[in-house]
């Protein structure tokens, strides 16, 4: 059936095809009650008196499936309101006999786990939704994870991307994000500030120690510094590090010597870059008006320059030098994308060409955390303030013999 021949009549719940059946009905029927399939279906209320259609009782295959949400994406195209394929509008298409039961292959362990997911399929057959995608970087996905993040006020889990997408047709779907991110949805989290500590190794203790003394400075590293992050879900438990390095001592130890020791090669790599950059500009390899440019701005744009150079050769000079200076990342690669002669470069390959080239830190900084391991004195007290009490608490509840105020208030003051 051609479904651009489609109408339905909504208040006889019949389904009229071809203009010989479709004409009758309009001339006996109240403006609004004959709409075409395309008209029908970006109804907000999507209202058909039910007959009790039972759809198509056979199976239907994937790429039946596929071309089904194709055609309903034409007639959405051809209706000009530029809207997604719904859930709803797919259970209308089952109400009127068009389409299967949408509960038979959307769902959990069904063909189709999310509408997000039936839309991506039908993307890649139609070269639109899943192109989008691949120009997304990791700061756009970044990006997407604090927007799910505000929405919900917490830390997302899967299930809250899936509802997300769900709402947001513009959204990516989970398969996305695990397809593009290698650490998944536990490295969007990571990059969101929250660590999942069940999986940390030594090394992974040592980095956040590490950071968190980039960010708060060495004199705050103590036991309630802890207590108030991870009161927060944003860094480890003080009784896992224990676990992990047997005393606090150990591993502040172990910490301070990570810090210094990565201070120190930053540094050194950071110096030698600068003045491998100004030398190219004496040279005239690099654009003369780089010169003038802070330390921080050159590293970013010579880094963006190298790159450009190495995956978009055939980009005019202007056009780089547009590029090079976009106002962010995603923008620059966005440009690199649409360059000459980079229609199969994908934003994986970009990345890949700048760890290799060893400017992928200088355009993808992994600074996201700075913002959320901050810690003020006055949490600090206000965590430990808190803690003292619930330990005074259990204490005067606890055995059968209660414990002295005077005397709780004094072990409390003894705990970290």
């Amino acid at each position: 059936m051609a479904m651009n021949q489609v109408w339905s009549d909504t208040r006889l719940g019949e389904t009229l095809v071809g203009e010989a059946v479709v004409v009758p009905s309009l001339e006996v029927s109240q403006p609004g009650d004959v709409l075409r399939l395309g008209q029908l279906l970006i109804v907000d209320e999507f209202t058909v008196a039910r007959q009790e259609h039972e759809g198509p009782s056979r199976k239907w295959t994937r790429d039946e499936l596929i071309t089904l949400g194709s055609t309903v994406v034409n007639l959405l195209e051809k209706s000009g309101t530029g809207r997604p394929i719904t859930k709803k509008m797919l259970e209308g298409l089952y109400s009127l006999g068009i389409g299967p039961q949408p509960e038979n292959y959307l769902g959990t362990g069904k063909m189709f786990p999310t509408v997000q997911d039936f839309r991506d399929e039908i993307g890649a057959g139609k070269g639109y939704s899943r192109g989008r995608f691949e120009t997304w970087t990791t700061e756009d996905f970044v990006g997407y994870g604090a927007r799910v993040e505000h929405a919900i006020g917490r830390k997302p889990n899967q299930l809250d991307y899936r509802r997300f997408a769900e709402d947001h047709p513009e959204a990516p779907s989970v398969h996305i994000i695990t397809s593009r991110l290698r650490g998944g949805l536990s490295e969007l989290n990571e990059r969101l500030g929250y660590p999942n500590t069940k999986t940390w190794t030594e090394d992974d203790y040592i980095d956040f120690g590490v950071r968190f003394i980039e960010v708060n400075g060495s004199e705050l590293f103590k036991h309630g510094a802890i207590l108030a992050l991870s009161a927060r879900r944003r860094g480890p438990g003080y009784a896992s590090i224990l676990r992990k390095f047997d005393s606090w001592d150990h591993y502040k130890t172990l910490v301070m010597g990570e810090y210094e020791e990565r201070t120190l090669v930053h540094e050194e790599e950071r110096n030698s870059k600068l003045k491998c950059y100004r030398a190219m500009i004496d040279r005239q390899e690099l654009p003369g008006e780089y010169a003038v440019l802070s330390d921080d701005q050159l590293l970013v744009y010579c880094a963006r320059h190298a790159l450009s150079l190495r995956v978009a050769p055939d980009m005019s000079r202007s056009r780089r030098r547009a590029a090079v200076e976009a106002k962010s990342t995603s923008k620059y690669v966005k440009a690199l994308l649409d360059a000459p002669g980079t229609d199969s470069l994908a934003v994986g390959e970009v990345e890949l060409e700048a760890s290799i080239l060893g400017v992928y830190d200088d355009l993808w900084p992994m600074d996201g955390y700075k913002g959320y391991i901050k810690v003020t004195r006055e949490e600090i007290d206000d965590v430990l303030k808190r803690r003292r009490a619930t330990v005074r608490r259990w204490r005067n509840q606890s055995g059968s013999v209660a414990v002295p105020t005077a005397d709780a208030a004094s072990l409390a003051k003894k705990l970290p």
